[in-house]
């Protein structure tokens, strides 16, 4: 119980430290391109955040990631870019895959970069965008994260900082 409690005290305040990056976007696949470039970026500066906010039972359970995940996904239809029957199967669909994709991260897959625009290219196609949106989101992120992630320094406090104070 004490690492579900843990779990979701970290993706509640990544979701808190991670919003302003990616909530002021009027666009679901805007938001969710930033959030996802970011967590994946996230998981390959701190590994052992990643291991702890993976947890997807989490994320089922509501909090603040699955609050946001959801109005992202509904913005995303609203605006007819998304595509999808059922808001619980895109849910879970959505997070088994960007928790594997934060696996990969955590792991030194996003090294080169071609492996974050992968990602956003694929779960942005699989949500119903067109090609052209999905190249825009890949874009998009790219710059709207560059400036956070310079110099192999995150925006974030790594979680071993978290515990030493």
């Amino acid at each position: 119980q004490a690492v579900g409690v843990l779990s979701r005290t970290l993706s509640d305040q990544a979701e808190i430290d991670m919003r302003p990056f990616y909530a002021l976007y009027k666009a679901g696949w805007q938001q969710f391109a930033v959030a996802l470039r970011l967590s994946l970026r996230r998981s390959a500066f701190d590994p052992l955040w990643a291991n702890y906010v993976r947890r997807l039972d989490s994320w089922r359970t509501g909090g603040l990631v699955a609050d946001s995940m959801r109005a992202s996904l509904q913005l995303g239809v609203q605006d007819g870019d998304f595509c999808y029957e059922d808001m619980d199967a895109a849910f879970d669909f959505v997070s088994g895959a960007i928790v594997q994709a934060m696996s990969g991260s955590a792991s030194g897959a996003t090294l080169s970069g071609a492996y974050e625009d992968t990602v956003i290219r694929m779960l942005l196609r699989a949500l119903g965008c067109t090609p052209e949106i999905c190249e825009q989101g890949v874009a998009f992120s790219k710059e709207r994260v560059a400036d956070c992630y310079s110099d192999d320094r995150a925006p974030f406090m790594p979680v071993i900082d978290v515990f030493a104070n």
